[in-house]
């Protein structure tokens, strides 16, 4: 896979592009946001909260404003929890009452909110100092801060805005995704699949002013008779196409796009199952020990997700590897693109290589300290139709430098 980051062209010319105000309230007014903290001292930060999602036109959701129900009050968040999209944790100097669980109600929101793979979005209260929190909360603060950033604000009027700055750049990536089609990666303004039959048309539209970009994608849609079919890969989604039209607009306000439309040509379940390992739903027995499908599905994921070596077996050897330090090396400079390149390529070895049916979640979040952390959610390979799919999930540290 190396050798595939030395021929990437990634578009570093034109502007990061963002979602008009029209795309990103139609896109609010389907997302609910969690908001979770201590409640008798953040009161009016939570209302100000509250008020500022509804602006932006989502819908708030909070434990005081639930109403009268028949569930236990933990029984009662977890729920709210699960049925939103994104949660919004704020801490400042109370951790909570501690629970039977052994963790406060904002914790188990978390918890529960972790589990479930929803946008995590983490705010911290500057203004006070270490000592003077609950020791309870500095010891999750410091676990926090090994799988997120934690946006430091100071007062309200600074909460507020950094509100509106994260949930502005979780609709940005929801709307306007990266994409990589063969060696191209470009920002898209939209993308839309449509099925007919057997046959899925996928139109890719991007605002990509970069000439080689053009050039290359041009030059697809020449190849399309040919032997070859790129893979496109979007958000947590890659497919084997054929490349069958490219159209340029020309805007007089500048405002010019290419729509690319491909045709999926793969065959579904031949996909699925390309590696020799992936082809049997009993144990192995190799020279390294004995290993349940799930736990080859998992050390599958963990050399490609997180680029770690797989144990001495010329079978599990044969799983991809991710050269992320090559990668980081290369691209690192770009500090707002580059965890998307790295989750575009993750999300085409799985899907390439047959190794889940399907991912429900991929994370690739920023670069820390020559780290990045992945969490990942897929669903397995499944052999019997009668057999519930099960699910297996990775998380962990890729280490850069």
């Amino acid at each position: 896979m190396a050798g595939k980051m030395q021929n990437l062209l990634i578009d570093r010319i034109t502007p990061i592009h963002c979602p008009s105000d029209q795309q990103i309230k139609q896109w609010a007014s389907k997302q609910r946001v969690f908001i979770s903290s201590t409640m008798d001292d953040l009161a009016d930060l939570r209302q100000a909260v509250a008020a500022t999602i509804t602006e932006f036109g989502a819908l708030p959701v909070m434990f005081e404003t639930l109403g009268a129900r028949s569930d236990d009050s933990r029984q009662a968040y977890t729920s709210e929890v699960r049925r939103s999209q994104v949660y919004l944790g704020i801490m400042s100097r109370r951790y909570g009452t501690k629970l039977p669980s052994g963790y406060s109600a904002t914790h188990e929101e978390y918890e529960e909110a972790r589990k479930h793979r929803k946008y995590i979005l983490l705010f911290l209260d500057a203004t006070i100092p270490d000592p003077e929190r609950d020791g309870h909360l500095n010891r999750w603060i410091r676990e926090l801060y090994q799988f997120h950033v934690l946006a430091k604000y100071r007062g309200m009027s600074d909460l507020i805005r950094r509100v509106k700055t994260s949930l502005q750049e979780i609709a940005r990536d929801e709307l306007t995704p990266w994409v990589k089609l063969d060696r191209v990666i470009f920002q898209a303004t939209r993308i839309a699949k449509a099925m007919q039959g057997q046959t899925t048309t996928i139109t890719v539209t991007t605002a990509s002013r970069d000439p080689h970009v053009t050039v290359e994608l041009a030059g697809m849609v020449q190849e399309q008779f040919g032997t070859t079919t790129p893979q496109l890969t979007f958000r947590r989604e890659s497919f084997e196409v054929q490349v069958v039209g490219l159209d340029e607009t020309i805007d007089p306000l500048g405002n010019d796009s290419l729509v690319l439309t491909c045709k999926a040509v793969e065959d579904w379940y031949q996909r699925q199952r390309k590696h020799p390992l992936m082809l049997m739903p009993s144990s192995y027995q190799g020279p390294s020990g004995s290993y349940e499908y799930r736990d080859l599905v998992r050390i599958a994921l963990r050399s490609v997700a997180l680029g770690e070596q797989p144990p001495s077996d010329p079978l599990l050897a044969s799983f991809p590897r991710t050269d992320f330090k090559a990668l980081y090396q290369q691209y690192g400079d770009d500090a707002q693109v580059f965890p998307k390149i790295a989750q575009l390529l993750i999300v085409e070895a799985v899907y390439q290589h047959g190794i889940v049916d399907k991912l429900v979640y991929v994370s690739v979040g920023k670069v820390r300290d020559g780290r990045s952390h992945l969490s990942l959610s897929a669903i397995l390979p499944r052999f019997y139709s009668n057999v519930e799919p099960e699910t297996v999930e990775v998380e962990g540290e890729i280490e850069l430098r």
